[in-house]
C-alpha cells in the first residue's frame, strides 16, 4: 500500500513545481529561458522544502522553451540533488536532452511519461530516501 504524502504547490514567474515527497516535478511556462537566475530561485526553494534530503528532479516538458545548459554546473554543486528526469514525447526535446546530459553528473533520463519518471526516480534515489506517492 502506498502512502499517502503531502503535495505542496509553488508557483514562480517562470514556472511551477510540485513537491510529492522527495520529488520535485516542474512545469516551466512556454517561451522563457531558464537560466541561472531562476535556477538558484528554484534550488533555493527545494533547499528550503527538502534541507539536506536526496531527492530528485523531474521535468515535464509540456511547455515549449529554452534552457541554459550551463545551469547544471550550478546544479552539480546540490550534493542532495541525486537524479534528474524529463518527460517529453516531442523529438525535439528528447534531442535536447542528449546536449544537457553532456553538463551533468548526475543520472539524467528522459521519459515519455510522468509515471516511467518517478518509477525511476524511485529506483535511482538512496534505499530508504524515496517516497512513493499518489497523483
Amino acid at each position: 500500500m502506498r502512502q499517502k504524502h503531502s503535495v505542496k504547490e509553488i508557483s514562480f514567474h517562470f514556472g511551477n513545481i510540485k513537491i510529492i515527497g522527495n520529488i520535485v516535478i516542474a512545469v516551466m511556462n512556454e517561451g522563457i529561458l531558464f537560466d541561472s537566475t531562476y535556477n538558484t530561485e528554484l534550488l533555493s526553494v527545494c533547499t528550503e522544502y527538502l534541507g539536506e534530503t536526496a531527492f530528485g528532479y523531474i521535468s515535464v516538458r509540456k511547455n515549449a522553451y529554452s534552457i541554459d545548459p550551463t545551469i547544471y554546473l550550478q546544479t552539480a554543486q546540490v550534493s542532495n540533488l541525486h537524479a534528474i528526469a524529463v518527460v517529453s514525447v516531442e523529438d525535439f526535446h528528447k534531442h535536447n536532452v542528449t546536449v544537457e546530459k553532456q553538463f551533468c553528473n548526475q543520472p539524467f533520463e528522459v521519459f515519455d511519461n510522468l509515471e516511467q519518471a518517478t518509477d525511476w526516480m524511485h529506483n535511482v534515489l538512496p534505499t530508504g530516501t524515496t517516497q512513493k506517492h499518489q497523483s
